[in-house]
């Protein structure tokens, strides 16, 4: 968070408690809070006075909710091993690890870019998902192929599905 994120940040908080902030407050909150993302001290801010708390909040209650923020986000992702090729390398694992961990627990989530792009360069492991997908719908458009809504299986265009057949033999005439 940079001052002036920490300073807006301040400016929410005045709103619910009606404090003064002053260049001053900006400092000493920045050098308490200040390496943690501004979304998440936000959503710890609205948390703090969405709940039934009537006290102010304070640098340590927003640590706290944070930290408790990026715990159940870790809890609720699946954590995918590092790329296999890096198993002969322990520190290059232990580096890929890592940089998931932060990452989940920073909140990016490939599926939070679905309401619209991120700010920035996409994550390596975006682009290679996408890189991925563009390649596995030129062979889909390749292939001269048909979806059956019923069974869900795909089948040569002109032919019939394997479901429907199998329906139709057991139909009886």
């Amino acid at each position: 968070m940079n001052a002036a994120e920490c300073s807006a940040l301040l400016a929410v908080m005045a709103l619910y408690d009606n404090r003064k902030v002053a260049d001053p407050d900006v400092v000493a909150w920045l050098k308490v809070i200040g390496d943690l993302p501004y979304a998440d001290c936000e959503r710890a801010v609205f948390a703090h006075y969405g709940s039934e708390s009537t006290e102010r909040i304070m640098p340590g209650h927003v640590r706290q909710r944070v930290r408790a923020m990026r715990s159940e986000r870790l809890a609720r992702e699946i954590m995918p091993a590092p790329p296999a090729g890096l198993t002969d390398n322990p520190g290059a694992y232990r580096a890929a690890l890592r940089r998931r961990i932060s990452e989940i627990a920073d909140g990016m989530d490939i599926r939070l870019a679905i309401g619209g792009p991120l700010p920035g360069e996409p994550p390596p492991a975006w682009s290679e998902a996408r890189k991925s997908l563009r390649a596995a719908r030129a062979i889909q458009e390749t292939t001269d192929t048909t979806t059956c809504a019923a069974h869900l299986l795909d089948y040569p265009a002109g032919g019939e599905c394997g479901g429907c057949a199998a329906d139709r033999k057991a139909r009886p005439a």
